[in-house]
């Protein structure tokens, strides 16, 4: 199992780098709020280039 950890800047926006080309699940947190009752699956990530993801949580 591979994961990353990150925490946002004051934009809320994390930047992780040496991501492996595989799919991840993306939990996102701020104070109460969360998407951990099912995450998010972000697609495989592409080799050698800049992959962005959009987590909305409420």
């Amino acid at each position: 199992m591979w994961f990353a950890e990150g925490i946002s800047d004051d934009k809320g926006q994390v930047k992780l780098k040496k991501m492996k080309a595989v799919s991840f699940y993306v939990i996102a947190r701020k104070d109460d709020k969360d998407n951990s009752g099912g995450g998010e699956i972000i697609g495989k990530l592409e080799d050698g280039r800049f992959n962005k993801v959009t987590i909305v949580i409420q």
